[in-house]
């Protein structure tokens, strides 16, 4: 794999590497992987933990097909703009 970086990029990575906060540049690049791989975990458990309180507190509601027929609605009208779906919840606006 090759991967090219903007100038600024690359001087940061070389200052971390000469600073000595990582032995490498290679090193640093698994280090920021790493990381977001941890941090995408982490959002997904704490989605997981935000819907079983949901659950358990009552606040939830049947997933009927017109409430499936708004979700898939809304994804459609935000890809037709180019918006990204950044609702958590897949529950329409209004619910």
């Amino acid at each position: 794999m090759h991967i090219r970086f903007a100038e600024a990029d690359k001087a940061f990575i070389a200052h971390q590497v000469e600073q000595g906060f990582f032995t490498s540049e290679t090193e640093l690049v698994r280090a920021a992987v790493r990381d977001m791989r941890e941090r995408q975990a982490n959002r997904f458990y704490q989605a997981i933990q935000a819907g079983a309180d949901d659950v358990r507190h009552g606040r939830t509601m049947p997933l009927t097909d017109a409430v499936k027929a708004e979700i898939v609605e809304n994804g459609i009208k935000r890809a037709e703009q180019r918006k990204p779906y950044t609702n958590c919840d897949a529950l329409p606006d209004d619910a």
